[in-house]
């Protein structure tokens, strides 16, 4: 039994070595095409705070996640840096005035620090803001830190095809009793123990294995004729531009699932003002609704300008990304969106930053 075991060990051995490598020797990003896929946390989820590993800053050059290792991949230089929650902010002191919800577009995926929506808006405005993503209102209603410090006012961002996806707010979070906000508080400690980072950090890379999956990805494109990112569809990529879902991205919304979403917003905006919060909604428009005319339908979908309208009609604070959006495509220039990746552009972010700005302003 021990020879049997002495020899697994040694066969362990090399492995074991290549891991303590890939996390103690090389740059943590350095078996990913983007930094996403290098800090999110995979294994230790409920046990790091955020969905990015804390207190980390990485510098280097990415391609778009719908091409790349493509003819239509496009290098970009790109800087991330994350607080010691988890989320892609710059460690600071301050208690942001306003904060951001939303998902990967908000992250700013694709575009670096500076770029992203929290930046913009707080350059414009001269404010501490807060980029809270990805995550939803139930992940800031668990934050012990907003409990205690409430920002003045809250943006939920999403992107239109996520907008039916939106998750109800739960009671217990959204009107907590007093030994429910102490477990909160009890467990966002725990969360944010450095040494508990120090642990889980170093296991949950280990785990993830990118050293794995950057050989088996290498190895498919080496044998593959058609390399990745590039196999030609045309419900998916017109002439200079790729898509996430095409042409199906633009088909009606059933009346039940509109009413539903409509219903959701309505409720964040009613928990949110009963907290004292400012509540404002950023709907993200479709890289499919903006250039509609290069899919093969060349329908121009109605969901989004139906909502932001219904919203209105509501109470709700709602910014008019579509007309907004509509109106930047038609005098031209620079791209909203990326066109080899999912999410918008660094014009888009600055067109989203300008609304808010100016509706944050007018409100005060």
């Amino acid at each position: 039994m021990k020879r049997f075991i002495r020899k697994f060990l040694l066969f362990l051995t090399p492995f074991a070595a290549l891991i303590a490598i890939e996390i103690l020797v090389l740059p943590i990003d350095f078996f990913t095409f983007r930094v996403w896929e290098a800090l999110k946390i995979d294994s230790f989820k409920k046990t790091l705070p955020g969905y990015f590993y804390p207190s980390m800053k990485v510098s280097r050059i990415e391609e778009g996640d719908l091409a790349f290792h493509s003819p239509l991949a496009i290098k970009r230089h790109v800087e991330w840096e994350t607080d010691r929650y988890g989320y892609r902010n710059r460690n600071s002191a301050a208690i942001p005035s306003i904060v951001i919800i939303g998902d990967s577009n908000t992250v700013g995926t694709g575009l670096t620090q500076k770029e992203a929506l929290s930046e913009a808006l707080g350059n414009t405005l001269n404010a501490d803001v807060y980029s809270f993503a990805p995550a939803g209102p139930n992940a800031f209603l668990k934050e012990s830190r907003f409990i205690e410090n409430p920002p003045p006012i809250v943006v939920v961002a999403a992107i239109e095809r996520e907008i039916t996806l939106l998750p109800r707010i739960k009671r217990e979070l959204a009107f907590p009793l007093s030994y429910e906000k102490a477990f909160i508080r009890f467990k966002c400690a725990i969360k944010e123990t450095p040494l508990l980072q120090g642990m889980a950090v170093p296991l949950d890379r280990a785990i993830k294995g990118n050293m794995l999956h950057y050989v088996r990805a290498y190895t498919r494109r080496t044998i593959s004729i058609v390399p990745a990112g590039h196999t030609w569809n045309p419900e998916k990529q017109g002439p200079f531009m790729r898509f996430v879902v095409g042409d199906g991205a633009n088909n009606d919304i059933p009346k039940e699932q509109f009413d539903e979403a409509l219903r959701v917003i309505v409720f964040y905006n009613k928990v949110f003002q009963e907290k004292g919060i400012r509540f404002i909604f950023l709907p993200i428009p479709n890289k499919e609704n903006i250039y509609y005319e290069l899919l093969p339908s060349k329908k121009k979908p109605v969901f989004l300008r139906q909502l932001i309208d219904a919203l209105k009609s509501a109470g709700v604070e709602t910014m008019d990304t579509q007309k907004a959006f509509e109106e930047a495509h038609k005098k031209g220039g620079e791209l909203l969106f990326q066109t080899d990746d999912s999410h918008w552009s660094r014009r888009g972010v600055q067109i989203a930053a300008s609304l808010l700005a100016e509706a944050i302003k007018d409100g005060r």
